[in-house]
């Protein structure tokens, strides 16, 4: 009887430091099966091998183009439209960072500590908005480590107990965010408005509970499922962002100041189940091993573009040392 096959053991409640930072996984190179190996001038050659990658994307869920030499903003934005596909410009009201150059639809990668692993998520799977495909361009690559992971999101699903798998897909998920002054940044600055009338219109369109607290801050409530069906493969898949949600991922010294801090008040950010059950501890923990024991990992190169189907894929950052700067464009749903 292995691990999965049994109950969880008093060492199996929590997640701990080396799972969180990331540092227990494979990290060998896995990219053989996705990798597509380029030529420059960048936008010819990706607009003369477009079915290659299209296609390599949609049988394996991400494929990697090395050897194109992309390493603007401006290149890399130019190569991705000759895929063909429908890009996000804006990323409605999540706060992405314009490309150092500024091009329009390039941002900047989610800055975070290099000491921190950022865990698995399907991106902008909390929201109405998410994203079908996300496009990754290494400008400049770490010195040590700060690969991006990639798991298979069918595997995830089929890696957890089916008590969990089962429960994740009939009972959804209720996203929480809570503006907290000092914790975070102003519910007018996060959604771009002063006005409580135009915030619960658009919040209104795109399915966002809001709940106006006495002192004037603001909490939002998103249903979305946890699991859902892929449009193409017809696969369930695990879809979500719980790993960056709920509280069981935090560092527990951070875990226990927030708890300290906020009195009562809710986390600025947390996850439950859509019915309003606690997401046990215990269940996090198997969510962070499931991706780990799923995941593919490659050494990036400066140039390297690797083209990923946000609702097969989940993609995760490994803490680093050194200069990394890494860009990302969105495509449509």
């Amino acid at each position: 009887m292995n691990r999965m096959e049994r109950n969880l053991g008093e060492d199996d409640l929590s997640i701990t430091k080396q799972e969180r930072d990331l540092l227990d996984m494979d990290v060998s190179d896995s990219s053989a099966p996705h990798l597509i190996r380029a030529s420059t001038p960048a936008p010819a050659w990706v607009a003369a091998n477009r079915q290659q990658i299209l296609d390599m994307v949609a049988a394996r869920g991400w494929a990697l183009i090395r050897g194109l030499g992309v390493e603007n903003p401006a290149d890399f934005r130019a190569s991705v439209r000759e895929l063909g596909i429908a890009l996000m410009d804006e990323y409605g009201d999540l706060p992405q960072l314009p490309s150092d150059a500024g091009t329009t639809g390039v941002f900047n990668v989610t800055k975070y500590p290099a000491r921190n692993a950022i865990l698995f998520h399907n991106e902008g799977s909390h929201t109405t908005q998410a994203p079908r495909h996300i496009f990754f361009q290494c400008a400049i690559a770490a010195e040590q480590d700060g690969e991006t992971p990639l798991a298979d999101s069918a595997a995830v699903l089929a890696a957890l107990p089916p008590h969990m798998s089962d429960a994740f897909a009939s009972r959804g998920l209720l996203y929480k965010r809570n503006f907290v002054e000092g914790l975070d940044v102003s519910w007018q600055h996060y959604f771009g408005t002063n006005s409580r009338q135009e915030l619960e219109v658009r919040c209104a369109e795109q399915g966002i509970k809001l709940i106006w607290r006495a002192d004037g801050g603001l909490e939002t409530e998103t249903l979305r499922p946890a699991v859902m069906r892929h449009p193409d493969s017809g696969k369930d898949v695990f879809f979500n962002q719980i790993l960056l949600h709920h509280p069981a991922s935090l560092d527990p010294k951070v875990r226990k100041a927030l708890t300290s801090m906020l009195k009562g008040q809710g986390f600025p950010r947390d996850v439950c189940f859509g019915d309003g059950g606690t997401i046990p501890d215990s269940w996090v923990a198997e969510v962070l091993r499931a991706h780990i024991r799923v995941a593919a990992s490659f050494a990036w190169r400066s140039g390297d573009v690797v083209v990923v189907d946000n609702f097969a894929v989940s993609h995760a950052r490994r803490p680093y040392s050194g200069a990394r700067l890494h860009h990302v464009i969105l495509g449509q749903a």
